[in-house]
């Protein structure tokens, strides 16, 4: 009998070792961190694997630098203008160089958080290196030095993320210009910043470098910014960079770019050239999967996205991804979203939770005032549902006793709903702290909460979030009393 029990223990350590990982993630950004740091914590063999920074995108990159760099340009921006609150104060010298140094040291206490020897000590294995699939289950990793190391294990996530796209310009070369990439790393604000591109990127650092003491151009192919959201946060933005000395030239496409010592030159077609002295591209990202070797793993994909199920697992089904490369949002907290269901699966297998990516996904841009939007705008919705189920509310920053005595009254708060019920499917709204004002939107329809109950609710006295409950009063008003007028 003894005997027999350790041959059934022998065998079960011989399948354990099958693989040399319980999990292996690919990527240590956002989403592929929670998933490693997660299974760490349960006692699982995980290996993470990453060829350029611990902490990704955003740490390095993204989230992290642009909003200590907004924040810096915040805070001139209150020194600037600060005879609006009746204050005398006069700027004999200004200098911003020091922001971009604090960035950096910002970014470095972030990262500390995330760096290899912490990793370590949270019980993952980590390895620097380039990740090719070979098979379902084995990834053959190129280090630094050439060598090559192949492993395996059960499961694997990619978590890969994405990269600045870099459009074809003539005389357009690789040091050149400037990405969210590298900007951080400049010594000095530069005198002259050209940026290409009118998303989220280029008018959060456009808006952010002009404050710091920068003259901005930005460049666009459209006669928009921020394309995505409603036209009235559109024009609004655009209005108040252009008050403060941001130029924008719409309807523009570049077609040469040339570099004469410290001098920039870029050429658009029918159109005068701009001189700068630094060149900044915004005009998208691309998906981290090329060289993954994803042919070899029969993982589908295309350039827009690799694809999941409600799980999170590609079609090979031991195989998991997770954030940009998802085609699901570019976004940190997307990433980590998903990250938390496949973790999740990945702790409890064969149990297997949904990530639910029916949820409405919130963005913000972090320019000042803030833009927070999700769901449906107005136009969507009334293609979607037609204008008879279709009721929208509108509320001006002007008519918020907060936003007057801040002196902030250049925001709106912008519900769109179905007409009778008042279930909300859109919002938007411009103001300062926009993004947490979006959260009780955000939690409303995750619950299914109409619009109607935020009347019920006693909100403290002087708040920008009134906006949201005068909002709810609409419904009443506008919607649900003439309806009775009419019967």
């Amino acid at each position: 009998m003894l005997l027999y029990s350790h041959h059934l223990f022998y065998i079960k350590c011989m399948a354990q070792k099958k693989y040399d990982y319980h999990t292996i993630v690919i990527g240590a950004g956002a989403g592929g961190l929670v998933v490693a740091s997660g299974l760490a914590k349960t006692g699982k063999e995980v290996l993470l694997i990453e060829q350029s920074l611990l902490g990704g995108d955003c740490t390095h990159t993204g989230c992290i630098p642009s909003k200590s760099l907004i924040a810096s340009a915040q805070h001139a921006h209150f020194l600037k203008s600060s005879y609006s609150k009746g204050l005398n104060y006069n700027i004999t010298n200004f200098n911003a160089d020091g922001a971009l140094e604090r960035v950096r040291f910002i970014i470095d206490k972030i990262a500390h958080g995330e760096d290899q020897a912490t990793l370590i000590d949270k019980g993952i294995h980590v390895l620097r290196a380039r990740a090719t699939f070979i098979d379902p289950h084995t990834i053959s990793c190129i280090l630094a030095n050439g060598n090559v190391r192949n492993v395996t294990a059960k499961f694997i996530v990619l978590a890969t993320g994405s990269h600045p796209v870099i459009p074809k310009i003539d005389g357009l070369k690789y040091g050149s210009y400037l990405t969210n990439e590298n900007i951080f790393a400049l010594d000095k604000i530069p005198p002259h910043l050209a940026i290409l591109g009118t998303g989220p990127i280029a008018i959060e650092l456009g808006l952010a470098f002009s404050r710091l003491g920068s003259q901005v151009s930005i460049i666009g192919r459209s006669d928009r910014i921020l394309a995505k959201e409603e036209p009235q946060a559109q024009k609004l933005i655009k209005e108040i960079m252009e008050e403060e000395g941001v130029n924008f030239y719409p309807n523009s496409i570049v077609t040469k770019f040339e570099t004469h010592e410290e001098k920039k030159i870029i050429h658009l077609e029918g159109k005068e050239p701009i001189e700068c002295s630094e060149f900044l591209i915004a005009i998208g990202r691309e998906l981290n999967t090329q060289k993954l070797g994803l042919q070899n793993a029969n993982v589908y994909y295309n350039e827009n996205r690799v694809k999941i199920d409600r799980f999170g697992r590609t079609t090979q089904k031991n195989i998991f991804a997770v954030g940009d490369i998802t085609g699901h949002g570019l976004f940190t907290h997307v990433a980590e979203h998903q990250g938390r269901g496949v973790l999740k699966s990945l702790m409890f297998w064969p149990l297997r939770f949904s990530i639910n990516q029916k949820q409405l996904v919130p963005r913000v841009t972090f320019c000042d005032p803030e833009v927070a939007s999700i769901g449906l705008t107005e136009k969507q919705a009334l293609y979607i549902h037609g204008p008879f189920l279709i009721a929208t509310y509108f509320i001006p920053f002007t008519k918020i006793d907060r936003a007057i005595t801040q002196g902030e009254e250049k925001g709106f708060v912008k519900i769109i709903t179905k007409r009778f019920s008042s279930k909300i499917i859109g919002a938007t709204i411009v103001g300062p702290h926009s993004g947490e004002m979006l959260m009780s939107i955000s939690l409303a329809i995750l619950k299914g909460i109409p619009l109607r109950t935020f009347s019920k609710l006693i909100h403290p006295y002087p708040i920008y979030s009134l906006a949201i409950r005068k909002a709810a009063d609409l419904y009443f008003t506008q919607t649900l009393f003439k309806l009775f007028k009419k019967s």
